[in-house]
């Protein structure tokens, strides 16, 4: 019977916190080819950035894995800026950001360049 009792109130607790996490709303890339910088907005709300945040970012370059770079909070409720330097772009190669949620949730988005 404790057995019992104790399992339900595990899958209550586990289902609670996920239904709370999500991924990532949205993601925006940009790239300025002057520059050679890549600027993602990863629009991920939080009421606690420590407990609740993006956990890991991949950035690749046509489907290469170019940076890869994990979090342990974020420093913002709303949100996560990132800025990385990617040199030897072409026209047509295309720049992929997949983020994933610490507690629940992945997203990916990605911009071709022009």
């Amino acid at each position: 019977m404790r057995y019992f009792l104790y399992s339900i109130i595990t899958v209550l607790l586990l289902s609670n916190s996920v239904a709370l996490a999500h991924p990532a709303k949205e993601i925006i890339l940009k790239y300025d080819n002057d520059t050679k910088l890549l600027s993602i907005r990863i629009a991920h709300d939080s009421k606690d950035f420590n407990k609740h945040f993006i956990e890991k970012v991949w950035v690749s370059v046509n489907k290469k894995e170019t940076v890869v770079q994990g979090f342990s909070s974020q420093d913002d409720l709303e949100k996560l800026e990132l800025q990385y330097k990617i040199f030897n772009l072409k026209i047509g190669d295309v720049i992929s950001a997949d983020t994933k949620c610490n507690i629940f949730g992945k997203k990916a988005a990605s911009l071709t360049i022009e």
